[in-house]
């Protein structure tokens, strides 16, 4: 692995005004701000294609759409995360709990909001 920290930001999305959008957003500037002298990548699961087409009502928010965004997420933290950062109220968020669980199972660092 690089030395570049990469952040994976996990939150609670489904039945959510506008998905969370402001949560995520504000996560990312508070993950910055905590590793402002380091290198960085961080991927804010709000921003991928799949959640866009999701969130734009090009997709509808079916099981399928979740199975994607999900798959595109979970890749994403087996290849490249180092820390994943969790939002407030992840607990109440299946896919937040599973990527957490994740997170776990691949010893990555966990911080929390």
């Amino acid at each position: 692995m690089s030395d570049k920290i990469k952040i994976y930001i996990a939150g609670p999305m489904s039945g959510i005004e506008d998905h969370n959008r402001q949560a995520f957003v504000e996560a990312q500037q508070e993950v910055t701000s905590l590793f402002i002298e380091e290198p960085r990548e961080i991927f804010n699961p709000i921003d991928h294609e799949a959640s866009l087409m999701v969130q734009q009502g090009l997709v509808r928010n079916t099981q399928e759409a979740y199975r994607l965004c999900m798959a595109i997420d979970c890749d994403w933290i087996c290849k490249k995360a180092t820390h994943i950062y969790m939002l407030r109220g992840w607990e109440k968020s299946k896919g937040a709990m599973a990527e957490w669980t994740l997170a776990k199972c691949i010893n990555l660092k966990i911080l929390y909001q």
